[in-house]
């Protein structure tokens, strides 16, 4: 009976759960977080996206105005060939071919400085591929040539093509061809 009466004395025990509570918050903010890594990674990946597409864009058309560019620099070292293959004056010949070629700026060297050719080839609406040649003179390509027939004889490579025994590229490069503007103005401290 002493047992019964200590058993009484106590209270019953609660029943505490499975202790669920503090699991479902964790697994509600776990379900969360990566329901927003999920859509920072999407968002992330279509920005990738567009961005790469984008570039390709721009590779596209730069490589296809380079090819362009390559085909008037062949048009011009066909011109001066021809040049070369007539009788008369060599820079008469050249300037003669060249003006006819359209998108073709040319410019007579006087003195010392040798006779210019430049173009350009669009590239997209802000940017323009600009190339510029200096053409060598008479004088110039015979040496070169001789040298080359000199190199070749004692069995040394000269590196050197026969338009580069024609030309020289004085620049080949990308301009920008759009003006910025800004919009807003920046205060700047005058000082004391």
């Amino acid at each position: 009976m002493e047992m019964q009466s200590a058993d009484m004395g106590r209270k019953p025990a609660k029943s505490r759960g499975a202790g669920l509570g503090g699991t479902l918050i964790l697994m509600v903010f776990v379900v969360v977080c990566l329901a927003v890594f999920s859509a920072l990674s999407f968002v992330t990946a279509r920005a990738d996206l567009a961005l790469s597409e984008k570039n390709t864009m721009a590779l596209e058309a730069y490589y296809t105005a380079d090819a362009a560019a390559q085909a008037k620099l062949a048009q011009i070292d066909d011109c001066l060939v021809q040049a070369a293959g007539k009788s008369g004056n060599y820079a008469a010949n050249c300037a003669a071919l060249l003006t006819e070629l359209p998108d073709l700026v040319y410019q007579a060297g006087s003195g010392i400085q040798p006779d210019k050719v430049a173009f350009e080839m669009k590239v997209d609406d802000v940017r323009t591929l600009y190339v510029e040649l200096a053409l060598k003179s008479q004088a110039e390509i015979n040496l070169a040539k001789i040298a080359n027939e000199l190199r070749s004889y004692i069995g040394v490579s000269s590196g050197t093509t026969s338009d580069a025994i024609r030309y020289t590229i004085t620049a080949y490069k990308t301009v920008n061809n759009s003006t910025w503007e800004t919009t807003s103005r920046i205060e700047v401290w005058p000082g004391q």
